[in-house]
């Protein structure tokens, strides 16, 4: 549980179109999948990709990450070898679960861009006496987490390759994505996030919030998860936004401001209302392009 701290209360910033600058880089992130279940083993891929707001939308491109997991207890496999590790090896990643050690991922980090946007994973994971419905429950929360963890990798990955300026980057990946961003050279980077597992801006403060007149309900948060501290920033325009602090002054806190209104039109991931989805929804059309076809499984099964 993070630590929480309010450090303006009853502020509401009203913005000088002349302050501060929009950020020429403004992007959406998402990821679909698809499933395949065949007991031992589960098969999935996900494909991430973003979409680039300005001056008009252009998609970027795209990842695909081909995944197979063991769903329950293999006695004849051996888990010291995969032949679907021999692929990732290529990038100096040597570990049987992404999920348990994320210091290895600094090599995946810095070739992701540099190689062919497709990629074959293999992990372990067994599970021993479990029925049909548990499994169905595990397999969603298992490929939902994963796939927010994939997605984090990208952004950062897209961020610290290709982004050679500041940037306003939309994802509803892990916080994870953020860790680093502080030591890029000479790149402010600001992005919206959403912790996957609980929304602790929604659970602390939101008694506090929505005691303010409507108005009024702007408010910053500081979080402190362990050595990770990030800036919530409620705006009342109805957008709740985690970011991270970089020196927290309030010129930042003017941009951040500025930067949200300017984009208001653009689909908020914590309210995926139907008339604001309209850039979210063809950005994830195209990436279900990718998965359409179930021959793309055959290389891989």
């Amino acid at each position: 549980m993070p630590k929480i701290d309010i450090i303006e209360k009853d502020e509401y910033y009203d913005i000088d179109e002349t302050e501060v600058l929009i950020p020429e880089n403004i992007f959406i992130f998402d990821a679909v999948k698809k499933v395949i279940k065949d007991n031992p083993y589960l098969f999935w891929i996900t494909v991430i990709g973003g979409v680039k707001l300005l001056p008009e939308p252009s998609f970027t491109k795209t990842f695909s990450f081909y995944i197979k997991s063991t769903l329950q207890e293999d006695k004849n496999s051996n888990e010291n070898y995969d032949p679907t590790f021999e692929k990732l090896r290529k990038f100096g990643l040597e570990f049987s679960s992404i999920f348990e050690n994320y210091k290895p991922l600094e090599n995946f980090l810095l070739n992701l861009s540099n190689f062919e946007n497709d990629y074959v994973i293999g992990l372990i994971s067994k599970i021993k006496d479990i029925d049909e419905y548990e499994i169905r429950d595990f397999v969603e929360k298992y490929t939902n987490n994963f796939m927010s963890l994939l997605e984090s990798l990208v952004v950062y990955s897209f961020c610290k390759n290709d982004i050679k300026k500041s940037a306003f980057v939309i994802s509803d990946g892990s916080l994870v994505k953020f860790k680093r961003f502080r030591k890029l050279d000479n790149v402010k980077m600001f992005g919206l996030i959403k912790e996957v597992e609980r929304n602790y801006l929604y659970q602390f403060g939101n008694s506090y919030l929505y005691n303010l007149p409507f108005l009024k309900r702007s408010a910053a948060f500081y979080l402190v998860y362990d050595d990770i501290k990030f800036l919530s920033f409620y705006m009342n325009i109805g957008k709740i936004i985690r970011l991270e602090v970089l020196d927290g002054k309030i010129e930042e806190l003017l941009l951040i401001a500025k930067i949200l209104k300017s984009i208001s039109h653009v689909p908020h991931l914590y309210y995926r209302m139907p008339q604001n989805n309209l850039i979210l929804t063809k950005l994830e059309r195209n990436l279900k392009n990718y998965i359409m076809n179930d021959v793309l499984f055959d290389r891989f099964i």
